[in-house]
């Protein structure tokens, strides 16, 4: 899973990594400069990007 997240873009990982220590979008907005939407966007396809290098990433090891 490492290996995937490296391979997201800088904001997308600050923004994955502030959530998963706990960081409300309240909190992440001040320190990205970017409104709490935006925030949740970024997040959410940050997270399905995740999701489809996991997927091809198990499925590369079952091949």
């Amino acid at each position: 899973m490492q290996n995937c997240i490296q391979n997201l873009n800088p904001m997308d990982q600050r923004i994955f990594w502030g959530r998963a220590y706990g960081f409300s979008y309240k909190e992440l907005s001040g320190f990205c400069k970017k409104s709490e939407q935006a925030l949740q966007c970024q997040y959410s396809r940050a997270i399905k990007k995740l999701q489809g290098m996991m997927s091809q990433e198990i499925s590369l090891t079952r091949a």
